[in-house]
């Protein structure tokens, strides 16, 4: 590569530029210099490249279908409707506030945020596979019906309970770790029972 040719300075002539020097015959002596229009024509040039993308991208997106423009892997192609009472009013609200409401998730979706919600944990194989291949169509009802009766479910709840309760032997909490213990595993056998929260919150072992 040819060193670039920079003009300096003649030492003792007055200061003019009578002498032409190589910028690595000056390497060492002097620190490369920072020329700001160049950067300012870099940005300049990525701003243009992402203008134009934008305005093919907004040219092609008329021609492309309303199915194809919205596809997302994590929602299903139906449009969602009411269910049930609740459901109604709902939607009769979002509609009087101008609101589309979300497309259901897609089942995949569904299992993976059941299982957060209500168990704290991601679904097993077995189990994914299970509902994944199932063509019941009330089988997103029977799946929380599921997991509401197991012990993953009671175990994660009374974990949260035992947190707002302040269920532990640490400082500065003066109960001792079989007491904690005995409240925990009470907490946990009033969620696995099912029992309504009125008479939770009144109820003593």
């Amino acid at each position: 590569m040819i060193p670039h040719m920079t003009a300096v300075p003649k030492p003792g002539r007055g200061g003019g530029f009578g002498q032409c020097t190589t910028t690595a015959a000056r390497k060492g002596r002097e620190k490369p210099s920072f020329d700001p229009r160049l950067t300012s024509a870099i940005v300049a040039h990525a701003l243009l490249l992402v203008a134009g993308t934008a305005l093919v991208l907004q040219g092609l997106a008329p021609a492309l279908p309303a199915q194809a423009r919205d596809a997302s892997p994590y929602e299903e192609a139906r449009e969602p409707g009411p269910r049930n009472r609740i459901d109604q009013l709902v939607f009769r609200r979002l509609r009087e506030a101008g609101i589309r409401p979300a497309r259901p998730c897609t089942d995949a979706v569904f299992l993976r945020r059941a299982s957060l919600d209500l168990c704290g944990r991601l679904p097993t194989l077995e189990e994914a596979r299970t509902f994944l291949a199932s063509r019941d169509p009330h089988r997103r009802r029977d799946l929380v019906e599921r997991l509401l009766a197991s012990e993953a479910f009671a175990a994660y709840q009374a974990m949260r309970w035992c947190d707002v309760l302040r269920i532990k032997s640490e400082f500065p909490i003066n109960l001792w770790p079989n007491a904690a213990q005995a409240y925990d595993l009470w907490v946990r056998d009033r969620i696995a029972d099912g029992t309504p929260c009125d008479r939770f919150v009144r109820q003593r072992s």
